[in-house]
């Protein structure tokens, strides 16, 4: 049975071989089939009826069927078409095929001969379109893959630029200049505990509305709480509930702890302006970034500690 959904459109003015086509052959086997009687009617009808296939003979009154393929050659119209032609016509239907017919019926024609070529022309029909779709899912397979690989080099680089980092201030920007980066987003920022406080404070920002005025603002949202009580990413789309605050905008939110000694001591959050929710992948790579900020501020920590010992030492 042919799929539901391929449509022919038949160019005929003789009433019988329109009645063998449509009646006797195409519509008992599921084709949905449109039916003009001359040239001028086909062309308005194409895209009208948007069909698979158009079948046609050369014989009208009016336009042949030849001027047909002229007419839908210029408009760029790339519907296969069967013509339908006498014996007597062959030179026409040489002129057909350099016109860019699909194929040919000769008339008068077996069902089965009908049955044959329709069938085989929407089998490379279908064919050709299945090749489009995978090509467009490999393009888009590559691409994907060359984001990832992207991410992850970013990742790596910041990772090591970061370590290198001595300034506090140096270190937040890098962060979330990655952060923005791997996750392809617009807005991020940090937040961070002070001492054994619960609360979070935001200490350093990026793209973020002035009309928030968000420095040095107490953070007690319920994802930043989940986040912390947890200890995992957490990550909302655009139709997150309204009371969820950090996500009010509608815009998807992803937060990541930032640990130490299994404590967390801060929060890294992006927020993409789109609606594309964030994947496994995007949480992976700002993880990642965590990690490496989780370090540079221990060996910070350790670094003020060991400079702080030695001034003691030298007085």
């Amino acid at each position: 049975m042919p799929p539901m959904n391929d449509r022919i459109l038949l160019v005929e003015q003789d009433q019988k071989i329109e009645d063998l086509i449509v009646k006797q052959i195409l519509r008992p086997l599921g084709y949905q089939v449109g039916i003009v009687n001359n040239a001028a009617a086909a062309i308005k009808e194409v895209t009208n009826f948007l069909p698979d296939l158009i079948i046609t003979n050369l014989n009208l009154t009016g336009l042949s069927g030849n001027d047909l393929l002229v007419a839908f050659s210029s408009q760029g119209v790339e519907t296969p078409v069967i013509v339908m032609a006498e014996k007597a016509m062959e030179s026409n239907v040489s002129q057909s095929f350099r016109l860019g017919a699909a194929d040919y019926l000769n008339i008068p024609f077996r069902e089965t001969e009908v049955v044959a070529v329709v069938e085989r022309v929407l089998n490379q029909i279908h064919l050709h379109r299945e090749r489009e779709k995978l090509t467009l899912e490999l393009k888009q397979a590559n691409l994907e893959l060359q984001q990832q690989v992207q991410g992850f080099t970013t990742t790596i680089t910041t990772g090591k630029a970061v370590a290198l980092i001595g300034d506090i201030n140096s270190l937040y920007k890098k962060i979330l200049e990655g952060a923005l980066l791997v996750t392809e987003s617009e807005h991020s920022w940090i937040l961070m505990r002070k001492g054994q406080e619960n609360n979070f404070k935001l200490v350093a920002y990026k793209n973020i509305s002035n009309d928030t005025n968000p420095l040095n603002r107490t953070c007690d949202e319920e994802l930043d709480a989940l986040v912390a009580a947890l200890a995992t990413s957490q990550s909302v789309d655009g139709n997150a509930p309204k009371g969820n605050k950090i996500s009010k905008s509608g815009k998807p939110t992803l937060v990541v702890p930032i640990q130490s000694h299994n404590r967390v001591i801060g929060l890294l959050v992006v927020i993409r302006n789109d609606l594309k929710p964030y994947g496994s992948y995007e949480k992976t790579l700002l993880e990642a970034l965590s990690d490496f900020f989780s370090f540079s501020i221990t060996k910070l920590k350790l670094f003020q500690m060991v400079k702080g010992q030695s001034s003691y030492l030298s007085q």
